[in-house]
């Protein structure tokens, strides 16, 4: 290669590189101090972005009215009227018995005070796990989960169902009716959509962004690219150099 040529390829690579180096320096010290720029909790909500990292916006899939206040799960996250409860999954029951509120979900029995505090996790029994086939209800200040043929009682702590052996499930009657679900009202439906983290941060992309992966599998292998060219930028400016 002559030196005109040599020295035009080494100009064009040269602005390529500037662009690639700025573009690597700037992810590179946003990633660096990204703890500090709360870059993990900046949440994505634009719909482009996540229909590229094929992930939906927030929706509101069940709600329920509780004594002038509102239960509801957005995605996986569970909320108490605007506040993020310390729960996530599906709702298949909710049980209100003064002063508590009982949440049925896949594994567990969430209990709540009436102002929606977390109190404790109450584990399902083991075979009723992932499954809706059992339904709590009150009869005479106690709680029960049954199912067409057993009844398991929980303990006066609070802690444990344990399975009651005494009474078949024809001796029960339910005197608290659980709670279906309900619409939201449109104002505090906005609110919690607004809020509800989507699941794609600011970290996330600006990492991705970094390491090529935002276009792709194929973005590494530009980076790969872009590496060559610095190489042979070095190369072609040492050339120059030696031919002075």
């Amino acid at each position: 290669m002559n030196k005109p040529s040599a020295r035009k390829l080494h100009r064009s690579l040269a602005w390529v590189m500037a662009f690639g180096l700025v573009y690597l320096t700037l992810s590179g010290v946003l990633l660096n101090h990204s703890k500090a720029l709360d870059l993990p909790n900046i949440d994505i909500k634009n719909p482009l972005l996540l229909k590229w990292y094929g992930q939906s916006a927030a929706v509101v899939s069940q709600s329920f009215s509780v004594n002038q206040h509102w239960i509801t799960r957005s995605n996986q996250n569970l909320y108490w009227d605007d506040k993020l409860l310390p729960l996530q999954g599906e709702i298949y029951q909710i049980l209100p018995h003064e002063p508590f509120l009982f949440i049925k979900q896949a594994s567990q029995v969430a209990f709540l005070s009436s102002a929606g505090e977390l109190i404790d996790l109450i584990p399902l029994p083991e075979k009723l796990q992932k499954q809706n086939e059992s339904q709590l209800f009150v009869s005479q200040q106690q709680i029960y989960l049954m199912t067409d043929q057993q009844v398991w009682s929980l303990n006066a702590e609070y802690s444990e169902f344990v399975l009651n052996t005494d009474n078949a499930t024809s001796t029960f009657k339910m005197t608290t009716e659980a709670l279906t679900n309900n619409p939201l009202p449109e104002t505090l439906k906005t609110k919690l959509l607004a809020l509800a983290p989507s699941g794609l941060t600011l970290e996330k992309i600006i990492l991705e962004l970094h390491n090529g992966y935002f276009i792709g599998p194929i973005g590494p292998w530009l980076l790969d690219l872009f590496a060559l060219l610095i190489l042979i930028t070095i190369i072609t400016g040492i050339r120059l150099h030696i031919k002075k």
